[in-house]
């Protein structure tokens, strides 16, 4: 049976890496504006659609790109289970992105979409870019498919 490589004797790339400063590039290519993340230093904000977005460099090898949307209404704690319907139908019909349900403090959710690509092997900026519009594209349909499933007169919701 064939073994699997470790970590350390993973083949070289010729590709670049994944960095934050080619994020930041990649979404400047698209006209895209984006704000530090003052919180996490490999990571930067944006909106779309007024939706908060972060892009962010994380793994064991700064290999990962997190592309991570928050729906831009808060639902009330009491539509947590209209919430999860929707995000556990969502996951079990599509494969990307991965959404959830989390609570924010004792009244309020926050619905989420994120996609996580693994670029061990580097990437090129086509990729890149073409993760980046992906993710965005599919996060923000999810978004407006909870806007029609989830009625906001059903309980406390915040925008």
């Amino acid at each position: 049976m064939p073994t699997r490589p470790e970590r350390d004797q993973l083949p070289a790339s010729t590709r670049p890496r994944l960095t934050l400063g080619r994020i930041t590039d990649a979404l400047q290519r698209h006209g895209y504006s984006f704000v530090p993340d003052d919180e996490h230093e490999n990571s930067v904000r944006a909106r779309f659609d007024s939706y908060p977005f972060t892009f962010m460099v994380t793994g064991e090898h700064d290999s990962l790109l997190l592309i991570r949307g928050r729906w831009d209404t808060m639902p009330g704690a009491d539509q947590k289970l209209d919430c999860v319907r929707v995000c556990n139908h969502w996951n079990m019909e599509r494969m990307w992105p991965k959404v959830y349900v989390r609570r924010e403090n004792d009244e309020a959710l926050g619905v989420y979409g994120e996609t996580v690509m693994d670029f061990r092997f580097g990437v090129d900026d086509a990729e890149l870019d073409h993760t980046i519009t992906t993710a965005l594209s599919t996060i923000i349909t999810f978004f407006h498919n909870v806007e029609e499933e989830i009625s906001e007169g059903d309980g406390p919701a915040t925008r």
